[in-house]
């Protein structure tokens, strides 16, 4: 299911913010705030990056966002929804080389939720980006395609040819509690590595606004297993990279 197609479904048409193309990139736009890392006082694991920004090290481009990631049950109620904060990073392309799906016009992360709570996501596109909010850096392993659509939406699609057994070994997961009957009642939460039918799409406009939506699928089942908005606000910051 193409993100043109699910935007109906979830009710989301009307609240998708329209192109800006006059900006190529997020972070040559200059209506979305840019902060010196090096004094920030609002973010976790603060200390790991002044350390590092005083320092002189390779940094990479990283919007942070603050969002609010809002399930939805779309016609069936097939799974409990919830409403949870959560954050998102996008950085620039991270080179990946011998990557056997092609290098990412940008990199994504979204968490939301807590491990273990029905509506948690972790969707990354590459390994180096999971640390986050503490430190970017580490093992580069891809594990999406990114591309970007007609509409400016960023979009992340799994792909793990870079992995084997990805139902073990990949970190893109989330927990959902599923309909039992109808939506009368539901199950424990459960967790499901999101399939290569799963995405996520999200569009940064001006002023740092983000919305967007991420659907999931189990790679477990094959089944949709959540479906959620993704709503908030970014700040643009040059992140010192921590081996």
């Amino acid at each position: 299911m193409k993100l043109s197609y699910l935007f109906p479904f979830v009710g989301l048409a009307q609240a998708v913010p329209t192109a800006n193309p006059s900006h190529p990139s997020i972070f040559d736009n200059p209506t979305i705030p840019v902060r010196d890392p090096a004094s920030l006082e609002d973010l976790p694991g603060l200390s790991h990056i002044r350390r590092a920004a005083a320092a002189t090290q390779q940094t990479l481009n990283v919007s942070y966002c603050e969002v609010t990631v809002k399930g939805n049950q779309g016609f069936w109620q097939s799974w409990l929804a919830h409403d949870l904060t959560g954050h998102l990073y996008v950085t620039q392309g991270i080179p990946s080389p011998g990557t056997k799906n092609g290098d990412n016009i940008y990199d994504v992360y979204l968490q939301s939720g807590s491990v273990g709570q029905g509506g948690y996501i972790s969707f990354a596109t590459n390994k180096y980006l999971l640390p986050l909010p503490y430190k970017i850096g580490g093992p580069n392993v891809d594990y999406a395609k990114v591309s970007m659509t007609d509409k400016g939406y960023i979009l992340s699609e799994p792909d793990y040819s870079n992995i084997d057994k990805p139902a073990t070994n990949s970190p893109l997961v989330f927990y959902s509690e599923r309909s039992m009957n109808l939506g009368k009642s539901y199950g424990p939460p459960t967790r499901y590595v999101a399939s290569g039918k799963s995405y996520l799409g999200v569009k940064i406009s001006d002023k740092g606004i983000v919305d967007g939506v991420v659907q999931l699928i189990g790679e477990q089942n094959g089944g949709l297993g959540y479906i959620a908005r993704v709503a908030g606000w970014c700040r643009n910051f040059p992140t010192p990279i921590i081996a």
